[in-house]
């Protein structure tokens, strides 16, 4: 899909101004190169947001607003798939460390429909304090991923997903909740993999 980076390792400007007007032409399509920080020949451009379809699209660079191209830079090829749109999850909360949520929405790429290896989807689950977790999303059809919660204290989680591995997207929050007393929990005060539906206990401003 469009917006993604695209970074570039080009030979003989290491060290050296970009040349002025260099672009990026996805087909017909054409984007900005800029100077990464710290440059050492590597710059970057963004994939364009109105490719017309789903399929392998040619990568180019120009100084010339595409009336010519490098004939120093081989040309790439790159795999763009629909934009998945109105994404959202569920459940919104529960336990943690084996709670399967879903990831609803239109536009899924399915795996048969990608070249090998080029569907890499994840589920990211970001803690107000602390470090994320990844863990590995399943496409179980066109509307429907399936992740599994990682291990959390309780609290709120901010969800967020890719299909290719780099580019995520804020798809809602999910929070985990202790299990109340009668449930499965050891102690009834931590997050546990087991506890019954409805068998959570309220978490006051949660």
């Amino acid at each position: 899909a469009g917006g993604s980076i695209v970074t570039l390792a080009i030979d003989g400007l290491a060290g050296l101004p970009m040349p002025p007007g260099l672009s990026c032409f996805f087909g017909d399509e054409a984007t900005s190169v800029y100077e990464q920080p710290n440059n050492n020949g590597q710059y970057a451009c963004y994939t364009p947001l109105n490719v017309s379809s789903a399929g392998n699209v040619v990568l180019r660079l120009s100084a010339t607003a595409g009336s010519s191209f490098a004939a120093s830079v081989q040309p790439q090829e790159m795999f763009f798939h629909s934009q998945p749109v109105d994404v959202s999850l569920t459940p919104s909360a529960g336990s943690t460390a084996g709670q399967t949520m879903m990831i609803i929405g239109t536009g899924f790429p399915l795996p048969e429909s990608l070249p090998s290896g080029l569907l890499d989807a994840k589920c990211r689950f970001q803690p107000a304090e602390g470090p994320f977790q990844d863990t590995v999303a399943v496409v179980q059809s066109s509307t429907l991923l399936n992740c599994t919660v990682p291990a959390f204290q309780t609290g709120r989680l901010t969800v967020s997903f890719t299909l290719n591995g780099v580019d995520f997207a804020d798809v809602g929050a999910y929070t985990v909740k202790p299990c109340a007393p009668g449930s499965a929990s050891p102690t009834y005060t931590v997050p546990c993999a087991f506890c019954l539906p409805g068998h959570f206990q309220s978490t006051a401003g949660q």
